[in-house]
């Protein structure tokens, strides 16, 4: 939900904390400072920074004023009103520790006082109660975009309608509008931007999410059974353009999603029809070549509005400040979706994501002096050979149907299956470069390829029953998840092993132009089977103890497998771990 209110400005400020804490700035002892004749925006940051205070100054305020110069030792408040004399400025404790600038002068019947009178903290609450105006009046604020709110509705953690407010965990969603308004355009750029979420890239197909220091691979879609990313040669990447929005929980959700590591969940919520017709073209272009662009057509098809449809379309070719590495991107997303009667939803639907990175340069990273000293290289430098490529492919079909019943009674099935293919071929370096005769790495190369598959089902019915005149949630359901990464291969690179690599001169050698080598199959590494398998049957029930109370009672039972074999292409002697 966005909220558009009148008149613009932005609080900057001279918001510089220090690690020592005063008791109260009102008593604060003399200290000294030292701060120059110089913009009033840039002495009130020094003044900050050198008090350990926490003060704020509307900027259209702060236009072309000058603060008086303060050296020597004065109280906090000795120093705020000379720094502040003749500038037609005032201060204003709003506690012990936090100061707000304002106009000696209002603009509003809301401000009241005219003196440079110090209040103490008690008094400072007071008068902020008191005033019909707050700090915040001191600017004009032209727009406020609040993405989401307390009551948006999750489909993770809970699958009985809850809001955010009425959820217990800590979780964060990323709306389609945030989105829009950041250009997030990937899941790893999403995860960024999200609270206690930090993003690990190894490749660019192949990145780490960590919550609370713990690996997040437990993917949800639509709220739907657990699926996993991140291993079996499974690398699940999304584009932003066929999501709604991404919610994160961190922490442990082991009643809806199963055996997952107790970081938390991704839930990634699709784009859905619309019952009025919207069409939307998106282009950009930016530095190094990166141009995107993504089509969203939506709208009723047929029945009255009863059939709906929505297609996205997405195109993006970009490079990078290193030569040579390039992404290319296709997507295409379409869904359907109809009321089948007043009270039954089905919707079915089905996306493609092509990725294409080519010379990506991360492998092995860039080999440094054995002194550790830089090797001071181009920053466009690229030691990725020329046909290097992480290439995926990804289709996921699903269906989904909801049934209600009773007043708030709502029965869901969601599947899906998701096949992916992929493909790396690179080269990387390993060893430090000897300062004096300039030798010492070596080029060592690597190839897989993987084609795993996930399918996933969830059967779930929840809604509100009444008893001792209070209402209670309750939730029941069962899911299953399976992931086969069997056939996954892993080559070796002829003549570039990694215990016994090529050397090269990292200054004169042009290694991005070599061939690309031939690749043999690696006799230690093939997985005939390598897949992973759990089922469960879960129940909630939230029951309203009092109006600000409520206790929430669940459990689990699931049954997880794992079954993977290594085969030995030589020996035929194969490896079992279960």
């Amino acid at each position: 939900m966005t909220i558009r209110a009148r008149k613009l400005a932005s609080l900057i400020g001279a918001m510089c904390l220090s690690a020592a804490s005063l008791a109260g700035a009102a008593g604060a002892p003399p200290m000294q400072l030292n701060i120059a004749a110089q913009p009033i925006d840039d002495a009130l940051r020094e003044f900050g920074r050198q008090s350990g205070l926490q003060v704020f100054l509307a900027s259209v305020e702060g236009v072309g004023v000058t603060a008086s110069a303060v050296n020597g030792s004065y109280t906090p408040t000795e120093a705020l009103q000379k720094l502040l004399s003749n500038t037609g400025l005032r201060y204003e404790y709003i506690d012990e520790r936090t100061i707000a600038i304002r106009p000696i002068a209002p603009r509003s019947e809301g401000f009241q006082k005219t003196s440079n009178r110090l209040l103490g903290p008690a008094e400072a609450a007071s008068e902020t109660r008191a005033s019909t105006k707050s700090l915040d009046d001191a600017v004009t604020i032209e727009t406020v975009n609040v993405f989401g709110t307390l009551d948006d509705e999750l489909s993770v953690g809970s699958k009985s309608g809850q809001t955010l407010r009425e959820t217990p965990k800590s979780i964060t969603i990323l709306s389609n509008e945030r989105i829009e308004a950041q250009q997030i355009t990937s899941l790893q750029e999403a995860l960024i931007q999200t609270t206690g979420v930090a993003v690990s890239a190894f490749t660019p197909l192949d990145t780490f999410f960590y919550s609370r220091g713990i690996r997040l691979q437990t993917l949800q879609f639509d709220g739907g059974a657990p699926a996993f990313n991140g291993g079996f040669g499974f690398s699940y990447t999304p584009d932003t353009a066929i999501l709604e929005r991404i919610e994160v929980l961190r922490g442990v959700d082991g009643i809806y999603s199963g055996a997952g590591e107790p970081g938390g969940v991704i839930n990634l919520v699709r784009k859905t029809p619309k019952r009025n017709t919207e069409v939307r073209l998106d282009l950009s272009g930016g530095s190094w070549d990166n141009y995107r662009g993504v089509l969203d057509v939506t709208g009723p098809l047929a029945l009255d509005g009863r059939l709906r449809g929505r297609a996205v379309a997405s195109y993006m070719d970009r490079g990078y400040f290193w030569d040579r590495y390039t992404t290319e991107k296709q997507i295409f997303y379409g869904t359907l979706e109809m009321d089948i009667t007043d009270s039954t939803l089905l919707a079915v639907g089905m996306s493609h994501e092509q990725r294409e990175d080519d010379s990506y340069p991360g492998f092995g990273g860039f080999p440094r002096y054995s002194n550790a000293a830089s090797l001071g290289l181009p920053r466009d430098y690229n030691i990725a050979a020329e046909w290097a490529r992480f290439h995926i492919k990804t289709r996921d079909v699903f269906a989904k149907l909801e049934q209600r019943y009773g007043d708030s009674g709502v029965l869901k099935l969601n599947v899906s299956q998701i096949d992916q293919t992929g493909q790396l071929r690179f080269m990387g370096s390993y060893g430090t470069v000897n300062p004096v005769t300039l030798t010492g790495p070596y080029m060592y190369g690597s190839a897989s390829d993987t084609s795993p598959k996930q399918r996933l089902a969830d059967l779930s019915a929840s809604g509100k029953f009444e008893l001792f005149g209070r209402s209670h949630r309750y939730t029941v359901g069962v899911d299953r998840a399976e992931l086969d990464g069997g056939g996954q291969q892993d080559y070796r690179v002829a003549g570039f092993a990694f215990n016994n690599g090529v050397p090269y001169n990292i200054f004169t050698d042009q290694i991005w132009l070599r061939p690309e080598p031939a690749f043999t199959q690696n006799p230690f590494i093939a997985y005939p089977i390598n897949e992973q398998s759990q089922r469960g049957i879960y129940a909630t029930v939230g029951l309203q103890l009092a109006e600000p109370l409520r206790l929430t009672l669940g459990g689990r039972q699931g049954k997880y497998n794992y079954h993977q074999e290594s085969r030995n292409a030589t020996t035929g002697v194969r490896s079992v771990v279960r």
